[in-house]
Parts: structure tokens; C-alpha cells; sequence
């Protein structure tokens, strides 16, 4: 059978240009095809660009503190385009965070990213996402 994962287009969205840079090479590396946004704002853009294009993203990873638009924000407007996209949110402030504050995501990770981490990660959403879509 073929491996689906291989095939997933994610959107990464992080405000920091090296550590943005960084998870697109992670991603490319890891054989998906990754679309950076420097943003919540124009993640959202490009997002919805890609929806309108016929070649919608299968996953979203976000960095949870942007300027603007943070990526709870973020998740909570893509839920309302697409309800069964899956968000992963990056944050350097793990200790910080509310569990109400994630009803929209899917996947939490800190940084500095392990490697072995997001793709672990990254395979268990699209895995249940799968089973669940199936399942209906």
C-alpha cells in the first residue's frame, strides 16, 4: 500500500524567519511538501489561496505567539473553513498555556523541534484523522 503521509501539503506558519525556514527544510526533508507563511495573516491568505486553488493543505503547524494573529486565533478561523483541518501548534512557552485555549488544535509541540517528535506527531493526526473520516 502506499504511504499517504509522503503526500501531505502542510502550511507552516511561524513569525520567526530561521525557525520558519528551519521546519520547511524538517518537512521538504521528511518527504511532505511545505508551504511557509510568515504569519497568522498571511497563513490565512495563503491557506484559503490554496483552498480557492483546488489544492487545499492536509495539515497546518503553527507557532502559537505571532503578533496580530496568534496561532489559537489562527486554528479558530481555519476550523470555521475547514472544521476537520488538522492545527499543531509550536510553542516555547508550554507551562504557559490553558487547555480551553486548545479546543481548535490537534497536536501541541515545544521548541526547540525534535525531529522524531513532529513526525510522530504529524503520523498520529493524519492517522486519526483517516480513521475518523473512514468511520463516516
Amino acid at each position: 500500500m502506499e504511504n499517504k503521509q509522503k503526500q501531505l501539503k502542510i502550511l507552516s506558519v511561524e513569525d520567526d524567519a530561521i525557525i520558519g525556514e528551519m521546519l520547511v527544510i524538517m518537512l521538504n526533508g521528511m518527504g511532505f511538501k511545505a508551504t511557509s507563511a510568515e504569519d497568522g495573516i498571511e497563513g490565512l491568505e495563503t491557506y484559503n489561496e490554496a483552498l480557492a486553488s483546488g489544492e487545499p493543505f492536509d495539515l497546518v503547524i503553527s507557532d502559537l505567539g505571532m503578533a496580530e494573529m496568534d496561532g489559537i486565533t489562527l486554528s479558530k478561523e481555519l476550523k470555521k473553513i475547514t472544521p476537520d483541518i488538522p492545527v499543531i501548534l509550536l510553542t516555547g512557552f508550554g507551562s504557559l498555556v490553558r487547555r480551553e485555549d486548545f479546543e481548535n488544535v490537534d497536536g501541541l509541540l515545544s521548541k526547540p523541534i525534535v525531529l522524531e517528535e513532529l513526525n510522530k506527531t504529524i503520523v498520529k493526526i493524519m492517522g486519526d484523522r483517516e480513521k475518523k473520516n473512514s468511520a463516516t
